[in-house]
């Protein structure tokens, strides 16, 4: 029945992570139709694991050793940027940078941001632009969501619980409906982004608690700028940064994460929540 997935096994992780971290994932398939990855959700649930769609890694920490699941990227049609009805289909597994270039103008608020457009609409990525945050999901009319079924169904952003790096979109997200007019009072702005030191990183580790505390604060007033454990270390220009500064493993950062989460509520009352996800090879809290 699977003869048809050209599905790998044991496939190196840490070229798939802008961190430059982890194992090996025990199945991965790149899936180009929608036809396909409804047969990985049946292999998967044949081998009794978990699939994990996966974009450009630009916001995960893997873990070591052999990760079970079954890994999938959405490519082929999967990816496909083109008109329909007056609006943009965009596939989930298309690039975001891609998507801005098509429209530079009306999405330029976008510019910079990582990732696949799977990945912006599940984590409602964006930016702030003065005292508002200009989120994804913001430009998103409607959804085409594939449960752990195989069955699809349309979701209506306007009927979707979200906010600040939150979307409540369960299942894997196949295509999303953009329309750039419902951000015009932002065509043409280009946010500034934060530029840290030329290492391997996964951006933002923590949400920022709230518009006017940011995560970056709190970590940098309990000191952690520069700190530094194995090969990963808090970034001295942005404190919400970690890098990979001398081939990291997993423990390094993510002894690290609990070491800032720990030390900051100690000193602040500020339980940090983390951004980042966090893919290990065994339980672990969060």
């Amino acid at each position: 029945m699977f003869e048809k997935l050209l599905v790998k096994e044991n496939v190196p992780l840490r070229n798939m992570s802008s961190f430059r971290i982890g194992g090996m994932g025990r199945f991965f398939l790149p899936a180009s139709s929608v036809d396909e990855l409804r047969q990985a959700l049946e292999f998967a649930r044949d081998w009794g694991i978990r699939l994990i769609p996966i974009g450009r890694g630009t916001n995960i920490l893997f873990g070591e050793g052999v990760l079970n699941y079954f890994f999938v990227k959405l490519s082929g049609e999967l990816g496909v940027i083109e008109e329909e009805d007056g609006l943009l289909k965009v596939g989930a597994g298309a690039d975001v940078s891609r998507l801005v270039s098509m429209l530079r103008d009306r999405l330029s608020v976008f510019r910079g941001l990582p990732g696949t457009v799977g990945g912006a609409v599940k984590g409602n990525a964006g930016v702030r632009i003065g005292d508002v945050y200009v989120n994804f999901m913001d430009v998103v009319e409607r959804l085409a969501v594939m449960d752990e079924a195989g069955r699809i169904e349309v979701l209506y952003s306007k009927d979707i619980d979200k906010g600040y790096r939150f979307a409540d979109v369960d299942g894997i997200v196949l295509f999303a409906w953009i329309r750039p007019d419902l951000i015009s009072d932002f065509w043409g702005i280009v946010p500034q982004r934060v530029v840290v030191e030329p290492y391997p990183n996964a951006g933002s580790i923590f949400k920022n608690p709230s518009m006017d505390v940011s995560a970056g604060y709190l970590i940098d007033l309990c000191g952690f700028k520069g700190r530094r454990l194995g090969g990963a270390m808090v970034s001295r220009v942005h404190a919400n940064f970690i890098l990979n500064v001398d081939d990291a493993g997993f423990d390094d950062v993510y002894s690290l994460i609990e070491e800032i989460e720990g030390v900051v509520f100690e000193r602040t009352g500020y339980r940090l929540e983390r951004e980042i996800r966090i893919i290990p090879n065994y339980a672990i809290g969060n």
